[in-house]
């Protein structure tokens, strides 16, 4: 069983009240990294948001989209999504931004097993999704506790998951795990709430 569990948290994909003030709180904690998606976002838009974080937490933020922001800010890395990597591959982007991060995300056991040019991937959904209605978890986690066990990657667990589900996570050797929908989507707790029952602050 791996010790040590990072937690990486991702943005909420469409904008929120207060949510500047929200991540700037977030990236004060021990978060190991926070994934900027706005998927709707224009490059002004990120580059925006991202003036308005202070300078000091970039190196935590990890983009989804305009990877050329990577020149103008210190940042940890880029996550290459599937319409990414259509026209890009990693080796490629190694080249152009030699001190990025780059992770991916892997729906199937296959991409799982084939992740070796990256950083770290998100293994996905876990559990029933908190905010994608309908997308239901459909791994075996004996099965995925073997491929972990031997992959040269470092993979963490995404998808449904909240503090009743991070025992269960504990028990197979991801590196850590990513929370979206249970940061953004559970308006009757506060933020502050959610950071302590995650052990963050």
């Amino acid at each position: 069983m791996n010790k040590q569990i990072n937690i990486i948290i991702f943005s909420s994909p469409i904008p929120k009240e207060n949510e500047i003030q929200d991540v700037i709180t977030i990236l004060a904690t021990n978060i190991v990294a926070f994934h900027l998606r706005k998927p709707n976002a224009s490059k002004e838009e990120i580059r925006l948001f991202l003036q308005q974080i202070p300078i000091e937490f970039h190196i935590k933020i990890v983009l989804h989209q305009h990877i050329e922001l990577l020149k103008e800010f210190s940042l940890k890395g880029f996550y290459c999504s599937r319409l990414f990597l259509e026209n890009n591959s990693p080796k490629q982007i190694r080249k152009k931004y030699p001190k990025a991060l780059l992770s991916r995300g892997c729906h199937t056991y296959h991409e799982l097993t084939n992740s070796l040019l990256y950083d770290y991937v998100f293994i996905s959904p876990v559990f029933d999704s908190i905010s994608k209605k309908g997308y239901k978890a459909n791994f075996d986690f004996t099965k995925l506790a073997s491929i972990i066990s031997t992959s040269e990657t470092k993979v963490y667990a995404l998808g449904g998951i909240e503090p009743s589900s991070i025992a269960k996570i504990k028990t197979i050797p991801f590196s850590g795990y990513a929370l979206l929908g249970y940061i953004w989507y559970n308006n009757t707790l506060s933020l502050q709430y959610k950071l302590k029952q995650l052990g963050l602050c």
